[in-house]
């Protein structure tokens, strides 16, 4: 198993309301599992890709691709990768009395699973922080994008209290999901849903926020970078599998969405 970790230095004013104890990536393998005992950390994730278990006092909930959750300060954590498919997810451990003030302001103190929730950008941001930063200064950077992205959760519920992702729009996303590696087309969706072009579109967005070929190309791109950082397979290899038209293509993409060509990212 692979992972990507970031650690802070803590605050010479420490404890303060807010400290970051790590962020990063985990690449999990079947033997993914953790446990902590009252736990001193809020642990909060977003799942790439895979899917796995976490048990909370909430129930027990099977985190997939694009889903969010939260694991609470204060509480025993369990949660384990599935060995056939298991999870590439992206995370924050923070605490402080700021952590608790802000979930418990926006309603999430209590809540665990958060289904289709793309909250991806916004850890993909304290990483940037975390990676570029070493000193006390990126938890106060950090500490503004956690609330940016507790805001972003709270008004999401609240679309969704009044306005529930419908029908057709999940079953979109869960086709993607399972096709995103194979050439999709808008006429695969209307076919699905009986909608035409404009209508597809529009409710994607309005449901995840992209347009459905945007969330394929975001779904390819984390394959694509799953696969250099996990496997030996040539660069072309890996464009083919992950559904893109052809070496060039995919070189082009890939270093305009990270900043770097796909061998350096590999290397």
């Amino acid at each position: 198993m692979k992972e990507e970790l970031y650690q802070l230095v803590p605050s010479e004013y420490s404890p303060r309301p807010f400290e970051v104890e790590l962020a990063g990536i985990s690449y999990c393998d079947g033997t993914y599992h953790i446990t902590r005992n009252h736990s001193s950390i809020l642990c909060m994730e977003y799942v790439i890709s895979g899917t796995g278990t976490i048990e909370t006092p909430n129930g027990t909930f099977h985190p997939s691709a694009g889903d969010t959750y939260l694991l609470h300060q204060g509480e025993d954590h369990n949660y384990y990768s599935d060995k056939k498919n298991p999870w590439t997810k992206i995370w924050l451990n923070c605490y402080g009395s700021l952590v608790s003030g802000l979930l418990s302001s926006y309603g999430l103190l209590h809540t665990s699973y958060l289904p289709a929730t793309p909250t991806e950008p916004y850890f993909r941001r304290i990483l940037d922080v975390a990676k570029t930063q070493t000193d006390s200064r990126a938890a106060d950077q950090i500490c503004i994008i956690f609330h940016e992205l507790l805001q972003f959760i709270h008004q999401r519920n609240q679309l969704a209290s009044v306005h529930p992702i419908p029908e057709a729009a999940a079953s979109m996303k869960q086709y993607l999901d399972n096709h995103f590696q194979e050439k999709v087309r808008i006429d695969d969706l209307t076919r699905l849903v009986y909608l035409s072009h404009s209508q597809v579109i529009r409710l994607f967005r309005a449901s995840f926020g992209i347009t459905p070929l945007e969330y394929v190309e975001s779904r390819r791109l984390e394959s694509a970078r799953i696969m250099l950082k996990n496997t030996s397979l040539p660069v072309r290899e890996i464009a083919e599998r992950c559904g893109f038209s052809d070496e060039h293509y995919f070189s082009g993409y890939f270093k305009k969405r990270t900043g770097m060509s796909p061998r350096t990212y590999r290397s």
